[in-house]
């Protein structure tokens, strides 16, 4: 039996058989609670003033791999900005087993593997930190496993994740969808209308990726295009500050720069290219007639043949392109149909003989229109006058009359002659004098 030394908690735990003086487990024994236990066994016979022995028994219990181990978060630093050296810590966690020996030792390790963070220890506290730089827009947070497993048989393990956020940072300037962009605009555009809008994009967050857009003032044609255009800061969105007019300016081109709000903040630029585009907005007009209004007259002689050209109209519009292209016709009666007018070239050319029936005074409606949408046009009056052909007048064999040019003529031929003359003597002179100065020298 126990003796009275025995505490309650032991006889709770095991018991002692009174005839064989077995002792049993009869509860659950618990290593992490107690590793021994102490119990005092008396032993007496049943006869009369009977003496009781006594001994000690001391009970150790072995320790079993019952318990994994227990991860204890104590700091997490999130978010960890992207650009933080390797070595940054970001969690503190410690390892308890409740077991003992080789149960207790643990080993730690993060899943997946190929994650940029590792493991560094110190006793039983350990800290995880960066293994790598990061970058949040290639992967914006992660969810880092950590495993701790024992050293029993079988090994036990527990795991705890851990969520990383990487705070962003201003390293990626903002990006056009296109580094130019043309535009085409009619003339004549209304005030404030929109040409196009420039979109550029930021991978970066918050104040980061808010893009600001301005157009750099430089000059184009001598005068500012501060002047032509504006974007709107927030949108991109570019629009005109007043009406093109193709025949004074036809393209310009611009630098727009998109700003994001980092510090530093990082900015790109974006070429755009204006082409303004012609709207027939100009009526022909003649050079030829004058275009001031007065009446032309030209001349044809009587009797000329079919074919001859009697006039040729000249026109030109300011416009471009089709608008220009210009289309002469001739408008007159029916009975005026000696005359015909190129509609391309602008000749008047006869259609027939001038005969003696006709008119000596003819007034022709010549009317040019280009071909835009919608045709401009013009008309101009030209007067033709019909001329008699003098009249031939045969010469006279017996009166010949010598022209005043030829006795001119005989004058200067003879003045020729003289100049040649003297020029010749004096240079002959010139050498026999030579000739004398030389042999007297010698002599």
């Amino acid at each position: 039996s126990f003796s009275s030394y025995t505490p309650d908690r032991v006889r709770q735990v095991f018991s002692v058989d009174t005839d064989s003086g077995e002792i049993r487990v009869k509860s659950n024994v618990d290593f992490e609670e107690t590793n021994s236990y102490e119990m005092y066994i008396q032993a007496a016979d049943r006869g009369q003033g009977a003496i009781a022995v006594h001994c000690k028994v001391v009970v150790e219990v072995l320790d079993v791999n019952d318990n994994p181990p227990e991860i204890v978060l104590s700091s997490l630093s999130s978010p960890v900005r992207e650009d933080a050296r390797a070595d940054t810590v970001v969690a503190l966690i410690s390892i308890n087993d409740k077991d003992s020996g080789q149960n207790k030792q643990v080993s730690l390790d993060i899943i997946p593997p190929n994650l940029p963070f590792k493991i560094k220890s110190f006793r039983n506290h350990y800290t995880i930190v960066t293994s790598a730089f990061l970058d949040r827009e290639t992967i914006p947070s992660y969810n880092v496993t950590v495993t701790a497993t024992d050293g029993g048989t079988p090994p036990l393990s527990s795991s705890m994740t851990l969520r990383v956020e990487v705070a962003d940072v201003n390293d990626n300037p903002p990006r056009f969808e296109q580094t130019s962009y043309t535009v085409y605009v009619l003339e004549n555009n209304v005030p404030s209308a929109p040409l196009c809008v420039i979109k550029a994009t930021d991978p970066d967050a918050g104040e980061n990726a808010r893009i600001t857009y301005t157009i750099l003032n430089d000059n184009n044609h001598g005068i500012s295009v501060a002047s032509y255009v504006s974007v709107k800061p927030a949108t991109g969105e570019v629009y005109a500050l007043r009406s093109f007019d193709f025949e004074k300016l036809r393209e310009f081109h611009f630098q727009v720069k998109a700003q994001d709000n980092g510090v530093p903040p990082l900015s790109r630029v974006a070429t755009v290219y204006i082409y303004i585009m012609d709207s027939n907005d100009h009526s022909p007009q003649f050079v030829r007639p004058a275009a001031n209004g007065s009446l032309s007259t030209e001349t044809i002689l009587r009797n000329s043949e079919a074919g001859v050209l009697v006039s040729r109209v000249l026109a030109w519009d300011l416009d471009a392109g089709e608008n220009a292209w210009l289309l002469f016709s001739l408008h007159h009666p029916p009975e005026l149909d000696l005359f015909k007018l190129h509609e391309y070239t602008g000749e008047i050319r006869t259609t027939r003989r001038v005969n003696e029936d006709n008119s000596t005074v003819f007034s022709l409606t010549v009317h040019v229109r280009d071909h835009g949408l919608p045709s401009r046009s013009a008309s101009t009056t030209i007067n033709i006058a019909v001329m008699e052909l003098p009249p031939k007048v045969a010469p006279d064999p017996k009166r010949i009359i010598r022209p005043h040019g030829t006795m001119i003529f005989s004058h200067v031929t003879l003045y020729l002659i003289i100049a040649l003359s003297a020029t010749t003597f004096v240079f002959l002179l010139t050498i026999f004098v030579l000739a004398i100065v030389r042999c007297h020298a010698y002599c």
